[in-house]
């Protein structure tokens, strides 16, 4: 039975998927869902008719005993920032046993906690939660973070940008000398390419709307 229902019949054993001696019997139990608990107990069964059930036996979780890594991509994305302002990853990966990360930078080499990073591993059942914090980015912060996730059972990288802003960009438009937000050209929020109003919401989620 799992944690939250009745007794129900898991395995029912023949020859082909049982095998029994004197001093032991095994059987694989199949169709369990990663991440429950579940007991068990036997019932024997001969043509006399069925014994009463064994003892249950303790909680039991149903995971992976040997998973190589899977980084989760969707929270490996890019990133923008502006100069002196902070940047973060927090990405989660399975595995078992669970994995153990290494972030690395083109200039800096392999990273760990100092004054200007911070690199964190929360383990949980399944996998690992890694985490990095660039804190007050220099622009030679910027460029392709690799990060590699590695178990006894395999190893997997990706590479993530992060892009670190020391300027805006030049312009005379109104939008720059008198805050006007109307301002058509391609920097504006409305003109023909208003990249700034999406670096800009881009900016704020990832600093804490600031």
């Amino acid at each position: 039975k799992d944690k939250f229902g009745g007794w129900f019949d898991a395995l029912i054993t023949d020859d082909q998927n049982c095998v029994a001696t004197i001093d032991e019997l095994e059987a694989r139990v199949p169709g369990l869902s990663e991440g429950k608990w579940y007991q068990f107990r036997i019932i024997a069964v001969n043509k006399a008719g069925e014994s009463e059930p064994s003892p249950e036996t303790k909680p039991h979780l149903c995971r992976h005993k040997n998973l190589s890594p899977s980084i989760d991509k969707g929270q490996a994305g890019s990133k923008t920032v502006r100069v002196n302002r902070t940047a973060y990853w927090q990405i989660r990966c399975r595995g078992e046993p669970p994995p153990v990360f290494t972030w690395w930078h083109p200039l800096h080499g392999e990273l760990s906690s100092n004054q200007d990073y911070t690199v964190m591993t929360e383990e949980y059942q399944g996998g690992s939660v890694t985490t990095l914090i660039v804190h007050h980015a220099h622009p030679d912060d910027k460029g392709t973070y690799t990060l590699q996730a590695e178990n006894r059972n395999g190893k997997e990288k990706i590479d993530l940008d992060l892009i670190v802003l020391d300027h805006l960009p030049e312009c005379d438009c109104d939008m720059y000398k008198q805050g006007d937000k109307g301002c058509s050209c391609q920097h504006s929020y409305t003109g023909k390419d208003p990249w700034m109003a999406v670096l800009t919401a881009s900016l704020d989620y990832f600093n804490g709307g600031l």
